[in-house]
């Protein structure tokens, strides 16, 4: 039986699931019975003149038999598809490159569950940002047939059009409908940080029940027109979507009332759900909002990206990996600091220890890169048209930077991980940067799912060997459709620099 675990909050839940009770799990008992069935015996006599005489004699045999009764879960939070449209669920990737259609794969997925929502479901949308027209109107309309909308921003990004929103369904977070913008981090008002998870849940979409989506991208059309991103959906699983609830009322009403990390575990299906990794699971000091006082915080053994890196084997069975070896693909925004630093070396020991590793990263640090590369990982850049940004139309990002870059934070892996042989994917809205430990975020594990690990597998060799990608330590002005075909620091516009007092990160 495949393996699903849900976690909020805290260190990855997988790891304490093996003794966990799967409700989903059918009982099976076995009870014992008499039964007879006819046999034969052999009978000897003695003979005239000293012989024996040996003759088959039919013999009726009584024995115990055991039969076993299989016995439906009672409370098994699966529940069956309904009549109706049925959304596309796994992973779906955007193009910023392609035409409309591959440029909006991801968006309107989201878009057509909530057209398809049913009256008096309930819409449980947290995205960092959302400023796409076409999303806020249909949310408007499903408002106007009767659908509960609900939705939770970072008020540092929140648009025009949110506020829109706002106005009209209302913001107090105790009705059915409301839009919540919190300052910070939601759980606890305050307490730094950002709502950065983007999460996209539905009671009754369709056919769907509790249909839940999760992806690296916000709602905007920064994030269909200028970035690479992936999406993951699940449907039918209550118990997830009653975890997501409480995690969501609690954003809702800025107030943590539950301890930081909730869990759920069933193992009908291949994936893992966790949900906020708070800074104070590493520390009882204070969190801030800088990532370079969060850093000053940050701690290896707590992190849940090193326990699962440590965990790697590189030499792989047959069936696994590639000639012996683990493989392993890894696409990081934001890989930095003393995060992206500690992270970086354990992917170089990995490296050298015979792993077949390697990386695209974006908004590189470029200490973190040049340790990798030192240890012979192949890494590549995903970003492209630095420039001066506007925080207004940037996500609140300001400074020198790309415009246009993967935005994904995801890992493959195939070969062996906690001494086992496994195909894996994790992604999410996590980055790779110690200020994540002081955010609200989502990350999924997708266990030893073929077809999805296939997908993500195929998705990152696309951004490597495509103009999504240039080599590591350039920083563009120009967009991935004006690429030399040969890279050198004589490429005009290869290596952007900054104005005299604007710094790099």
């Amino acid at each position: 039986m495949a393996l699903q675990v849900i976690g909020v909050a805290g260190d990855e839940p997988v790891l304490k699931a093996a003794a966990a009770t799967d409700p989903c799990e059918p009982t099976y008992v076995t009870s014992e019975y008499p039964t007879t069935y006819p046999t034969t015996v052999l009978s000897t006599s003695a003979a005239p003149g000293g012989s024996t005489v040996t003759t088959t004699v039919n013999a009726t045999v009584t024995a115990m038999a055991t039969a076993t009764t299989t016995v439906a879960p009672t409370a098994c939070p699966i529940v069956p598809w309904l009549d109706g449209w049925r959304p596309k669920l796994g992973p779906v990737f955007n193009d910023p490159l392609g035409g409309y259609k591959a440029q909006t794969r991801i968006i309107h997925r989201v878009i057509k569950a909530i057209n398809h929502a049913k009256k008096k479901s309930t819409i449980k949308i947290a995205s960092y940002s959302l400023d796409r027209g076409d999303v806020l109107y249909a949310l408007r309309k499903a408002y106007d047939r009767g659908v509960h909308v609900q939705v939770v921003v970072n008020k540092a990004v929140i648009s025009g059009g949110t506020r829109s929103l706002q106005a009209k369904i209302g913001a107090n977070p105790n009705k059915k409908s409301f839009v919540v913008a919190c300052a910070g981090k939601c759980r606890k008002a305050g307490d730094g940080g950002n709502m950065h998870a983007k999460v996209y849940a539905f009671s009754r979409s369709g056919g769907a029940q509790y249909l839940m989506m999760m992806q690296s991208g916000n709602l905007t059309s920064k994030a269909v027109y200028r970035q690479w991103n992936d999406s993951y959906a699940v449907a039918n699983d209550k118990g997830l979507w009653d975890k997501w609830s409480l995690m969501f009322k609690q954003m809702a009403h800025q107030k943590k009332t539950t301890k930081t990390r909730l869990s759920y575990t069933v193992y009908t299906h291949q994936y893992t759900w966790w949900f906020e990794r708070s800074l104070h699971a590493l520390s009882n000091q204070a969190i801030t909002t800088t990532s370079e006082l969060t850093s000053a915080r940050y701690k290896t053994g707590l992190d849940p990206v090193v326990t699962r890196l440590k965990q790697i084997g590189c030499q792989a069975e047959d069936g696994y990996g590639k000639n012996g070896h683990t493989v392993v693909r890894i696409a990081a925004y934001a890989m930095f600091e003393v995060r992206g630093n500690a992270l970086a070396k354990i992917i170089a020991a990995k490296k050298k220890a015979g792993c077949d590793i390697a990386v695209i990263m974006s908004v590189p640090g470029s200490g973190t890169y040049k340790m990798m590369t030192a240890a012979g990982v192949p890494v590549r850049s995903g970003d492209w048209m630095y420039a001066v940004r506007n925080p207004l139309t940037e996500d609140g990002l300001y400074g020198w930077g790309p415009l246009f870059y993967t935005h994904q934070k995801f890992m493959t892996l195939d070969g062996t991980w906690k001494g086992k042989s496994t195909k894996t994917v994790w992604t999410g809205s996590e980055n790779w940067s110690a200020i994540s430990f002081a955010n609200e975020e989502v990350v999924i594990t997708i266990h030893d799912d073929l077809d999805t690990y296939q997908k993500y597998f195929k998705h990152w060799n696309n951004l490597w060997s495509t103009n999504a990608t240039h080599p590591i330590g350039y920083k563009p002005c120009f967009g991935p459709k004006s690429a030399p075909s040969v890279w050198s620091s004589s490429v005009k516009g290869a290596n952007c620099k900054p104005p005299a007092d604007l710094s790099y990160e």
